[in-house]
């Protein structure tokens, strides 16, 4: 009989070891991951829960936390499909889900900045411009820049700038005073001008350059060329009647 109860005891303390075994005691900011046979189960905490009897593997894992500024892009492991989720949260992730890389911050714009994003999947170009504290790239986009944020062009009242679409080939022209933010495939062409002030005796010589043809600009204003024009050279005008004094001048000392 003592033998009996002995081995009673032993496999009442084996099974109360596999079931303890079993049971999984998961935190709130926790989650508990089975895999099953066929299939993969998460459980958020808190909470005890008890493991099925067959399953390949299972573990704790602490859930993700994004702070208000932060984000963290998820990859499904079965489809590919990737997403973006926004802090401020406890991010507890879904059957199959995978991090992808670490934690980002959130873009953050001065009032003169703006940041172009590509989306690799669609080839659309997002443009972000002005003060913001809270720029989320989209799962896919990357900065079409190399250096990420850049600065608006800043004009000045006599300053000038020539821009080119480098999808269309359009040009154009932007004259300040203003700041200059630049859309999705746009570039500056060479660097920032000075407009031109053209009085009584300084000329602009322009080229166009769709129809080779050129013009002489003799009306006083301050000059900036359009989209299709350039600047040949300025001139400086003679007025006839200082022309007058210079031949009379010439001919007295030619007596």
């Amino acid at each position: 009989m003592a033998t009996v109860a002995i081995a009673v005891v032993i496999i009442a303390a084996l099974i109360i070891l596999i079931l303890l075994r079993q049971v999984k005691f998961v935190g709130k900011d926790e989650q508990l991951f089975i895999h099953g046979l066929t299939d993969v189960e998460v459980k958020n905490g808190p909470g005890t829960f008890l493991l099925p009897i067959l399953h390949k593997s299972s573990y704790v894992q602490t859930a993700t936390t994004l702070d208000p500024i932060e984000y963290q892009v998820v990859t499904n492991s079965l489809d590919g499909k990737k997403r973006v989720e926004v802090g401020p949260q406890l991010l507890f992730l879904r059957a199959y889900d995978e991090l992808d890389g670490g934690k980002k911050t959130a873009i953050s714009l001065k009032a003169t900045e703006f940041v172009r994003l590509l989306d690799c999947q669609t080839g659309q170009v997002r443009v972000e411009a002005g003060e913001q504290g809270k720029v989320i790239p989209g799962p896919y986009e990357k900065f079409v820049d190399k250096e990420g944020v850049r600065s608006a062009i800043a004009l000045k009242c006599h300053e000038y700038v020539r821009i080119e679409d480098k999808q269309t080939g359009s040009t154009r022209v932007e004259r300040g005073e203003q700041l200059v933010f630049l859309t999705g495939h746009e570039e500056i062409v060479g660097k920032v001008f000075k407009a031109v002030e053209i009085d009584e005796e300084t000329a602009v010589l322009v080229r166009n350059k769709r129809e080779g043809h050129q013009r002489l600009v003799t009306e006083q204003q301050v000059f900036v060329p359009r989209s299709d024009e350039e600047v040949i050279e300025v001139r400086k005008l003679i007025k006839l009647a200082d022309h007058r004094s210079e031949e009379r001048r010439v001919g007295k000392e030619c007596r």
